[in-house]
């Protein structure tokens, strides 16, 4: 008895692994997704270059020993000077706090292209499951026709012994072979469904539906945030602000290159001869040993970039980066123009499809279902031929099928939602 509970146990674990949830797909697609990966290695990147920014610039060292007699190779000590100097750039008025700032603009960007390519990639996973779930309910729609056919073809196999109609064997035969010919092009279709879902997530498993249940009404898919208020939530647009934001930060980072930088320098000086004597000094100094003289300087120094000839290459860079980012901004307005319209349309389809869905499962298909009972007795007293009675379970076929599309395209509208408004719900939406 154990044994038997256990194979029982690792039955059930077996179909739980293969039925495979949406969600779990969602996360394994999210995973794997190479796009994602590369916009979070390009997210460090800026912020490494953007920290980077916040640095000076490298001091610079020279050496020099002077005016050496061109038949002396001691350098050190035959030169008239020995020097060595520092230097450093300063850059005032914030320049490098500013060009920090744009670089940090552009990672807020990097930021929302990564939340709206994980959006696209949800509502693309999310598509194709369904898609793939609507035909295995057309597949298990199928296969209930096929049974009632074989069914009624052994029925009618049985009368044909007590002097039934021969033509009505040879009609369910053909009917059962149509049936069985759409049977296997659901197959096929069904095939190519999971194998671009498994392509979209990178998942290598079985992907089951066996015991998927999708509802169609609102539960299934609420709206958090209404229509006027996609525009300050989704990742595209808000893309687009940053980087108008970011070529805005650029500007004030460029303007403040007309401000003058300042250059420090020190220098330490060996002179190994003594001092250099002059008609103007005292001969006095002329005796002895020469004395190895020890000195130092400084200097400061600064930029003029506001200068007439220089200052105008600073100023047609800041022209272009404005009129960028006025680009940004007609493009975050188009686009968002055309987003509310698409948005429109997929409300008036989500809507149109729901309806459509409770209307087939409430009233459409359980009428259907009782004609069909109806149509099985008469079929069974001889009263009803088998081209009749065909035509009874075909439109009941039909429908059952026609609501799972309609499901399907509802909750494939509900994604493209999702997608636009950046919301996990659609109740708002849904409400007229």
């Amino acid at each position: 008895m154990k044994l038997k509970y256990y194979i029982l146990h690792v039955l059930a674990l077996a179909c739980t692994i293969q039925a495979q949830s949406l969600d779990s797909l969602l996360t394994v697609a999210g995973q794997n997704s190479q796009r994602l990966q590369s916009l979070l290695h390009k997210r460090d990147a800026m912020l490494h270059r953007a920290s980077g920014m916040e640095y000076l610039p490298p001091p610079t060292i020279s050496v020099e020993f002077s005016q050496i007699p061109v038949n002396e190779i001691n350098i050190v000590d035959k030169s008239i000077s020995n020097s060595i100097a520092i230097s450093q750039m300063f850059p005032v008025g914030g320049k490098l706090q500013a060009m920090a700032a744009a670089e940090k603009k552009g990672v807020h960007a990097v930021l929302y292209e990564y939340k709206a390519e994980l959006r696209k990639l949800n509502a693309s996973v999310t598509m194709q499951y369904y898609a793939a779930w609507g035909i295995a309910k057309k597949m298990q729609v199928q296969k209930e026709l096929l049974q009632i056919m074989e069914r009624s073809l052994e029925s009618l196999r049985s009368r044909y012994s007590s002097g039934g109609l021969l033509a009505d064997i040879y009609m369910a035969e053909g009917l059962l072979s149509s049936s069985r010919q759409a049977l296997q092009a659901l197959e096929h279709e069904y095939d190519g469904a999971v194998l671009a879902l498994k392509s979209a997530t990178g998942y290598s498993g079985d992907i089951s539906f066996a015991t998927v249940v999708v509802h169609e009404g609102e539960d299934a898919i609420p709206v958090q945030n209404s229509i006027q208020e996609f525009p300050q939530v989704n990742p595209e647009l808000l893309k687009m602000q940053a980087m108008e934001n970011m070529k805005l930060a650029e500007h004030d980072a460029n303007n403040r290159e007309l401000i003058p930088d300042l250059m420090v320098q020190a220098m330490f000086m060996r002179m190994p001869q003594g001092m250099i004597v002059t008609t103007g000094q005292s001969m006095a100094m002329l005796t002895g040993m020469p004395k190895t003289e020890y000195m130092y300087s400084l200097m400061a120094s600064v930029t003029l970039p506001f200068m007439p000839w220089s200052k105008g290459g600073i100023e047609k860079k800041s022209e272009a980066l404005l009129a960028e980012a006025k680009q940004f901004q007609f493009e975050r307005l188009d686009m968002e123009r055309v987003m509310n319209t698409t948005l429109q349309k997929l409300l008036g389809a989500y809507r149109a499809n729901k309806e459509k869905a409770h209307g087939l499962k409430t009233v459409t298909i359980p009428l259907l279902h009782q004609a069909e009972e109806a149509a099985t007795s008469a079929f069974a007293a001889g009263s009803l031929s088998m081209p009749q009675y065909y035509e009874y379970l075909k439109m009941r076929t039909m429908e059952e099928m026609n609501y799972y599309m309609a499901v399907t395209d509802m909750h494939m509208n509900a994604a493209e939602i999702r997608m636009i408004t950046a919301s996990e719900t659609i109740t708002e939406f849904d409400r007229k």
